[in-house]
């Protein structure tokens, strides 16, 4: 997997935190694709498809959450990781994600030092 065909697919709907992470996704030397909300993921992921290395989505959004979008993406690209993030309890939160496969959880604020950890987590299970 090489830096020119693997997009990073961020979905949150706060502008600043969605920033951080395309930046920390470039200085990674991954390609950063950011929308703001769960059907905007759901549509940018069914174009990109197998090109796609992971998705970092937010579960709180306007228009489709993050847990239905990620639902909906799993259904033609099952194996994609996901790293799901919020502010809310990870206790609660991480029920409702370790429902589905190949998911990781990450509680806001984080440390670039551990958003950048999980996304080589993630990439790694790519590739299994």
């Amino acid at each position: 997997m090489t830096a020119l065909n693997t997009h990073v697919l961020i979905v949150d709907d706060e502008p600043h935190i969605a920033n951080i992470i395309r930046r920390t996704v470039k200085q990674m030397g991954l390609s950063a694709i950011v929308v703001s909300n769960g059907k905007q993921a759901v549509d940018v992921a069914r174009t990109l498809d197998t090109r796609l290395a992971c998705i970092i989505c937010d579960l709180m959004m306007p228009v489709m959450k993050g847990v239905d979008a990620i639902i909906a993406i799993r259904a033609f690209n099952p194996k994609v990781p996901v790293i799901l993030m919020s502010a809310s309890s990870y206790h609660t939160l991480s029920e409702q994600a370790a429902m589905l496969p190949r998911i990781s959880f990450m509680g806001k604020p984080f440390m670039l030092a551990e958003l950048q950890s999980f996304i080589d987590q993630m990439l790694y299970r790519r590739c299994e």
